[in-house]
């Protein structure tokens, strides 16, 4: 599961760093936003599903999950606000200074940001981040509703997500919702089905995992469900159906020797807060120097990739569990066994 999540981090890098990598690809990567909240939901409910049930509050589980998700995000949130400052500045950017202001107090408290008049995000900043409000909040509902997340109750739910999606995608053409103010509300769809559905794979599988040379196959296999899918049909097929069956192919077999595969997992979720912010100042120092990116891709993405991933691996070490491990400390966390879903 570590790899599989790096995987889609790195394959939604492709998309947003299109410009500077092309031809290199990954029409579909959004997806990989459904798949983080599938591998969520299956991760959260291994890691303190027992814990709810005996010696954690839903206080508590709130508080540990902004110890897990808040300090990598505000690095990446920082960032961004430092370059639409600079921008405000300069006198570009969507926002004025009372915009920004707002913008910057809603993101500071991973709030969607009351500034659609001027900019369409929920999070003008850093609008991967979006997701992250969205897994707040369903992390919220579980921990205050986990006494009746039931696989009776789980596989009507994931049923009626299933349905949902099914409309919205013949409704809009496609189910790549969530990080706009328009049609925002298809995210909190997107979300409630992954999630449950992770729970669902979670409570029905009861196996062991066995260790195989054949592990590799798991995080492989999510990279043509990132690129092949045909249309929305296509979509909701990977959704619905291939990424359960990734899922539950990664919980029954687990890599010999899988450094590789934990390293993945280390970066993938500060190369997901980090890369906008990032791109974006790359993309600000390219006009200023009268460059035109595409005209040398696919190296400057390459290059733009690996000092992203080298900085996603520093900041794990130097900032992050760190930051969480005081955190925890002050605030009387007992870490869980497993947190490393996002």
């Amino acid at each position: 599961m570590d790899a599989v999540r790096g995987v889609a981090a790195l394959s939604v890098f492709t998309l947003h760093a299109f410009p500077f990598l092309a031809p290199i690809h990954l029409p579909h990567a959004y997806l990989a936003v459904d798949l983080f909240f599938m591998l969520s939901g299956f991760v959260i409910d291994h890691a303190y599903g027992n814990r709810l049930a005996t010696d954690m509050s839903v206080g508590r589980f709130v508080v540990a999950r902004y110890i897990r998700l808040y300090p990598l995000y505000i690095f990446g949130f920082g960032i961004g606000a430092l370059a639409a400052g600079i921008s405000l500045v300069a006198g570009a950017g969507n926002l004025d200074a009372t915009g920004y202001a707002k913008a910057v107090i809603a993101g500071t408290l991973l709030l969607p940001s009351p500034t659609w008049a001027d900019d369409a995000m929920l999070v003008p900043f850093n609008y991967p981040a979006w997701s992250l409000m969205f897994e707040i909040a369903i992390n919220i509902v579980y921990a205050a509703t986990w006494r009746y997340w039931r696989v009776p109750v789980l596989i009507p739910v994931a049923i009626a997500g299933a349905l949902a999606l099914i409309v919205v995608g013949h409704a809009y053409g496609t189910t790549g919702y969530g990080a706009y103010w328009t049609y925002g509300w298809i995210g909190g769809v997107r979300v409630v089905f992954a999630f449950v559905m992770g729970i669902l794979i979670r409570r029905l599988w009861t196996g062991q995992a066995r260790h195989s040379r054949w592990a590799w196959l798991a995080p492989i296999a999510t990279l043509p469900l990132l690129y092949g899918v045909d249309g929305v049909a296509g979509e909701l097929v990977t959704i619905i159906l291939l990424f359960p069956l990734v899922i539950w192919l990664s919980a029954a077999i687990e890599p010999r020797g899988g450094r590789a595969f934990e390293v993945l997992g280390i970066v993938s979720y500060p190369l997901y807060v980090i890369h906008i912010p990032i791109l974006q100042l790359v993309e600000r120092a390219s006009t200023v120097l009268h460059v035109q990116p595409k005209d040398y891709a696919p190296w400057p993405g390459l290059a733009i990739g690996a000092g992203v991933v080298l900085l996603a691996l520093a900041l794990d070490r130097w900032y992050d569990r760190p930051v969480r491990r005081w955190l925890t400390a002050r605030l009387g966390q007992r870490p869980a066994r497993i947190d490393r879903g996002l």
